[in-house]
């Protein structure tokens, strides 16, 4: 079975996809049949035109996949999808992971209330986050702490979210900052889904730029 050629591909799976038109709305969908070509997708809410160039992801057992492709033909039930590229394995992990720049973090003790200092965010998941720690931070946070996380994304709104921090680096003496990788803990429904649509939206943003 080939990955690159989609062999694998058929009805039942769900479809990621973006437009190039809308970078930042993620349709999900799936897919009905595939038929001359085709990739007929159902389930999707917004409008489309044909024409538009869109980035596929298929998320599977082993890892995630990811091609190019257009619209020939779309109305209110369906979409019909055709490849204009493989399908490329991007990722295998357990969370989609996505590098983050300027999206400040306050972070509290989640069981006294007190402030605990800020820090930049440098990767985010629907299983977690990456900061960026100055030293004033490192003395507060330790390994098993329980804080809670308020931020703000772009195109997403803002979050107050538990975490359990798993490992605390100290800044070194070279003036690098230190580090701190977190989870999240009782991540409802509603947030984990706004968490995936915004990380699978900015890894395709970036995924484009990078070609």
């Amino acid at each position: 079975m080939s990955r690159a050629s989609g062999d694998w591909l058929e009805a039942g799976h769900q479809l990621h996809v973006v437009r190039a038109s809308a970078p930042h709305e993620v349709e999900l969908g799936t897919v009905e049949r595939i038929q001359n070509g085709l990739i007929w997708l159902i389930g999707c809410e917004h409008e489309a035109r044909a024409g538009e160039r869109v980035t596929m992801e298929c998320r599977l057992v082993d890892a995630i996949y990811r091609a190019d492709g257009c619209i020939e033909s779309a109305n209110r039930e369906s979409w019909a999808l055709r490849l204009t590229g493989d399908w490329q394995r991007v990722q295998r992990r357990e969370f989609v992971r996505v590098p983050v720049r300027g999206v400040d973090v306050a972070l509290v003790d989640d069981e006294s209330g007190a402030a605990l200092g800020s820090a930049e965010m440098l990767d985010l998941s629907s299983g977690g986050a990456k900061l960026a720690i100055g030293a004033a931070e490192a003395r507060e946070l330790s390994s098993g702490m329980v804080v809670r996380c308020r931020f703000t994304l772009r195109d997403a709104g803002s979050f107050d979210l538990r975490a359990q921090l798993l490992r605390v680096h100290e800044p070194t003496g070279s003036g690098r900052p230190g580090s701190a990788a977190l989870r999240w803990l009782d991540l409802d429904a509603d947030a984990e889904s706004e968490l995936t649509r915004w990380v699978r939206s900015e890894q395709m943003r970036l995924a484009r730029r990078n070609r």
